[in-house]
């Protein structure tokens, strides 16, 4: 299947993706006149496969004693829907070169999912319990 191939997906952590939105709102760039139609691609330095992502999560749940009862073992029976079969084979490399160097210069919180994955759990596992 597509999922064990591997087709890395760049992601970003919303606290990362947050810091860079209200950076880009303060820039103001004289050199090319009008700085709001410049664009940005926000993702993190580790592009991944899904099911490495996936794994790292469900590891960490594990972990914590915070594993659902219901795992996709137990969902493998059902039919995909047409976004998880989209997302089997989608490939989102995103090169973020620009948006550290203009929007991030002291670098991203979270560098990589395994950072972010960590960082959520650490905030909700309480309420997960």
């Amino acid at each position: 299947s597509a999922m064990k191939v591997g087709y890395p997906t760049s992601r970003i952590h919303e606290e990362d993706a947050s810091r860079a939105i209200l950076s880009a709102m303060l820039i103001s760039d004289d050199s090319d006149g009008d700085s709001s139609c410049r664009r940005y691609n926000l993702a993190d330095d580790n592009p991944a496969p899904r099911s490495e992502v996936m794994t790292f999560g469900h590891e960490l749940l594990d972990a914590s004693n915070l594993l659902p009862s219901q795992t996709p073992q137990m969902l493998s029976g059902r039919r995909l829907s047409e976004r998880e079969k989209r997302r089997r084979t989608d490939r989102k490399r995103v090169d973020n070169k620009l948006m550290k160097e203009c929007l991030l210069p002291n670098g991203l919180l979270y560098p990589t999912y395994r950072e972010g994955l960590k960082a959520v759990l650490d905030i909700n596992k309480d309420k997960w319990r």
